[in-house]
């Protein structure tokens, strides 16, 4: 678990135990997007004692952050208001949010959801992280509906950070991805039950595969050059991304081919 106050720092390494973690986080308004509304960075894994000195330049907050040994995450970029260029003029981020749940409920409005954001950044080159997260402010609607599964050796806060330095993790508000294998040719992919599975790439690409006589979809196998890329050199990336029978979602981070 990461605790995110708004400007706010607190260090709760005293609340881990052998089979609960707690990392240090915070929540930044800084600087300035194209709409006039401020930025918010997320910096997870951040010291206790660590000051921003300068929270007119977003630029420089990621910098700080990342100086200090933290990571920089991007927060709700729909429910914000970002435009592309909000994000494609920033660099050294681990990431964007891809689910906001609390901005997807009652009070965001259904904006909570940012997939087209990550996928226009992905589109041009960048190498970015997508993140599922609660940002609880009422403890009732907004608990429990987005997380990352992590695969790392240990419940310890290095192996797990270096985990998701790597992007050994995916997103999610409800299903659960079991396997993944990934070779030159081919890609295959166990979960638990999906309407649909999307394999998203570079503009006008791809593929998604729908469950078929009502049953779900838990294993489903694709050629990355003739079923993504009709036959054509597969380039740029490769994320999966589906959906189950209630309408939860999980996101897999990138597979990058170039």
């Amino acid at each position: 678990m990461v605790i995110t106050e708004h400007e706010k720092i607190f260090d709760y390494s005293s609340m881990s135990t052998s089979d609960f973690l707690v990392i240090n986080g915070v929540e930044f308004s800084v600087g300035e997007m194209s709409n006039g509304m401020s930025y918010h960075i997320i910096a997870i894994d951040i010291p206790a004692d660590f000051k921003l000195k300068n929270d007119k330049c977003t630029q420089s907050a990621i910098d700080q952050i990342l100086s200090a040994g933290g990571e920089a995450i991007i927060a709700h970029p729909y429910w914000y208001g970002m435009n592309f260029l909000d994000l494609l003029r920033l660099k050294n981020y681990i990431g964007i949010e891809v689910l906001n749940w609390g901005c997807e409920g009652d009070i965001g409005g259904g904006r909570g959801i940012s997939s087209v954001y990550w996928d226009e950044i992905l589109s041009n080159g960048r190498r970015v992280y997508g993140f599922a997260v609660d940002d609880v402010h009422y403890y009732t609607y907004d608990v429990a509906g987005g997380w990352i599964m992590v695969k790392a050796p240990n419940l310890t806060k290095e192996d797990i950070m270096e985990a998701i330095r790597r992007g050994e993790f995916y997103s999610s508000s409800g299903p659960k991805v079991s396997n993944l294998e990934v070779s030159e040719r081919k890609i295959r992919l166990e979960c638990d039950g999906a309407r649909f599975i999307s394999f998203v790439t570079i503009p006008t690409l791809g593929k998604r595969i729908d469950m078929g006589d009502d049953k779900p979809l838990t294993y489903c196998e694709v050629d990355i050059s003739k079923d993504l890329f009709f036959g054509g050199k597969p380039r740029g990336y490769i994320r999966i991304e589906l959906e189950d029978e209630k309408g939860k979602r999980c996101w897999l981070n990138p597979i990058f081919l170039t």
